[in-house]
């Protein structure tokens, strides 16, 4: 019985750990926030001497091009800003994408080991009412014992019903 659910909850959290370290946000957990404080003031400076610009009284040609020139400061400390958090966040989500391949590889190794050692363990044996005839073979495979169900085969069949259930519920959520 301890295969039976073992292997099922092992399949349901393979199947759904991207979902669920996505959920989680770890990568913006673990993430050392930058400190935006310096672009910040940078600008804020910058857009104090584009109004000090604009009270003073200046010849047009020297206002027009010391206007343009602090307006491209702005603009190239605005994109510095925005590039930053962007990387932030790239690697937020960097640290996403490897703490969920890492649990899956996890998962995929105990699912192996288990799968390896109890090969010819039987999950589930019912009795002689029921008959997986033609498919008995596949079912029974390495165990041997009639209307039993082995192991990789158990594997197999919530790795697919748990994949079929996932994407069913994606495309509900989507539409």
């Amino acid at each position: 019985m301890y295969l039976f659910v073992g292997i099922s909850i092992i399949t349901f959290l393979m199947t759904f750990s991207q979902s669920f370290i996505k959920f989680l946000s770890l990568g913006s957990r673990f993430m050392k926030q930058a400190d935006y404080s310096v672009i910040l003031k940078e600008i804020n400076l910058a857009k104090q001497e584009l109004k000090e610009l604009e009270e003073s009284d200046m010849e047009d040609f020297t206002k027009v091009v010391k206007k343009m020139r602090i307006e491209n400061k702005i603009g190239g400390l605005c994109k510095r800003l925005k590039d930053s958090r962007e990387m932030v966040r790239l690697k937020g989500a960097s640290v996403d994408l490897v703490c969920g391949y890492a649990v899956k590889l996890i998962l995929v190794l105990m699912l192996a080991y288990i799968s390896f050692k109890y090969r010819y363990t039987p999950v589930v044996v019912f009795d002689d009412r029921f008959d997986f005839a033609p498919f008995g073979g596949i079912v029974t495979f390495p165990t041997g014992v009639p209307n039993a169900i082995s192991v990789p085969f158990w594997v197999f069949s919530c790795n697919l019903s748990f994949k079929w259930f996932g994407s069913h519920i994606s495309t509900m959520l989507s539409s």
